[in-house]
């Protein structure tokens, strides 16, 4: 309604494109924990759990997803909450895990370094997840069919409350399970020590260590960490075969078409997209960081559509032509930043230090220690990173600030094409498509507001004057 047909085609595949990049980064993470306990191979496990999601996910629809998203949560909370518990036991209390971390330079909360080359700082952590959470939260169609899906605007606005206190406790408490992590690991690092491959694998490593004496722990985190991983892959996919039907697939279809049939063709996009991200998961398994690259991928497309909704809202002078030119430079933008940073990585030219670390009470042979150490030509830059001399430092930018950057660089071209382009004819704008604070920039003669007790509704000088004379006849 506020653009056309065009940027919504276009914002509706930027985001079933992300979120079938995204899912099969969840789908890894549950399944690395089951080869770490079990010994069976990740292209094992992944189809399975899969199936399962699809399975109930096909059947069920959104009531089933929802349903299934509240009994998982309970597991992957109370998982959570048993291993922090044996965890502080484990070290030998909650004092000498705030010590260990003090100490070992993890407790940086107030990290207050501008430099944006810098990777956590209380800056690139504020903002950058500010902007990541308003995509989330506001725009994402994950997030606005459930509100839609409510009886009620209350409703809606209590189950945003409530998810924004879920999201805080259980970010809370994976932090701390991060800090249980490294004051008992803080005198021997299992990935320098070649204990395991990969970052990701020193929790399931952790939960084996402190579970010998408890029966079933090990099989309670894994249903918690599983748990976490279907219910987001399910929500994910019913989203996405929610949106590539209404937006692609429902023009094509004839008039008198079914809601048996919309449900059969929605089915089978979740069977496909299923599929198509069990595959991507073998592309998943030769990346990097999975959180880092989740932000990163990520960054380039919520980027964009962050910069369409803020020049919908905010800019009613904004035309479709602009808000295609800024998608399309907000886009080549940080695919472009993104890229030149992982060849940047590959070729050794972007190094990333990280925290120290310390192997000297490791029970292995030193042979198989990890040499990590830095090139000689190393120049402290920011939170440790290391930028070749002949490499562009803006390839080093934190991966946090990819969707800030994305954004205000996607606002500005498309003021820019907008205004070029001869701007948006701001009288026939329809005032509820605008944010009531910027309602004040147009024009005054066509509409006046009535606040009603739902929201702010254009009235026409005619159904005013119309208002007035039935006022007056009720009066008289």
């Amino acid at each position: 309604m506020r653009f056309s047909k065009t940027v919504r085609k276009i914002i509706s595949f930027i985001f079933a494109f992300t979120l079938m990049i995204y899912i099969p980064m969840i789908i890894y993470i549950p399944a690395l924990a089951f080869q770490q306990v079990s010994g069976i191979s990740v292209h094992y496990i992944t189809p399975i759990v899969c199936f399962l999601c699809i399975f109930y996910t096909t059947i069920g629809g959104l009531k089933a997803v929802v349903w299934t998203d509240a009994i998982q949560g309970i597991f992957t909370l109370f998982a959570t909450i048993m291993v922090i518990i044996l965890g502080i036991k484990n070290v030998g209390g909650l004092t000498n895990v705030f010590e260990i971390n003090n100490r070992g330079q993890r407790s940086e909360i107030f990290n207050m370094d501008p430099n944006p080359l810098s990777r956590n700082t209380f800056w690139s952590v504020t903002v950058g997840c500010s902007f990541l959470w308003i995509v989330v939260l506001t725009i994402h169609p994950g997030s606005t069919q459930r509100f839609v899906a409510l009886p009620t605007m209350k409703a809606a606005k209590k189950s945003v409350i409530w998810f924004g206190i879920g999201v805080c406790i259980i970010h809370l408490l994976c932090v701390f399970i991060g800090m249980i992590m490294y004051a008992h690991y803080w005198n021997c690092d299992p990935v320098q020590a070649a204990m395991v491959k990969k970052n990701a694998e020193v929790l399931p490593k952790f939960i084996q260590t402190i579970g010998k004496k408890v029966p079933g722990l090990t099989g309670l985190f894994l249903s918690g960490l599983t748990s976490a991983a279907l219910s987001t892959m399910s929500a994910g996919i019913n989203t996405v075969s929610g949106t590539l039907y209404e937006d692609f697939i429902q023009n094509c279809m004839p008039k008198n078409s079914t809601e048996a049939v919309a449900s059969f063709i929605m089915k089978i996009i979740v069977v496909l997209i299923g599929i198509i991200c069990v595959l991507l998961v073998y592309l998943v398994e030769k990346m990097g960081e999975i959180i880092q690259m989740s932000y990163s991928l990520g960054g380039a497309p919520n980027g964009a559509v962050f910069a369409v909704f803020a020049l919908g809202l905010f800019f009613p002078q904004t035309n479709s032509k602009g808000v295609i030119c800024g998608i399309i430079g907000s886009l080549i933008f940080n695919v472009w930043l993104i890229i030149g940073t992982q060849v940047s990585v590959m070729n050794k030219n972007i190094f990333y230090l990280g925290k120290p670390t310390s192997v000297e009470n490791c029970d292995i042979n030193s042979t198989l220690f990890r040499n990590n150490s830095l090139p000689a030509n190393f120049k402290e830059v920011g939170d440790g990173v290391f930028i070749h001399e002949q490499m562009n430092s803006i390839y080093a930018t934190s991966f946090l600030y990819y969707v800030p950057l994305g954004s205000i660089l996607g606002v500005i071209i498309g003021l820019v094409a907008s205004y070029v382009t001869g701007g948006n004819d701001t009288e026939k704008l329809d005032p509820r498509l605008i944010s009531p604070i910027a309602r004040r920039f147009l024009s005054k003669k066509k509409y006046e507001f009535v606040n009603t007790k739902d929201d702010y509704k254009p009235v026409t000088q005619e159904l005013k004057m119309s208002q007035i004379s039935t006022k007056t006849q009720l009066n008289e």
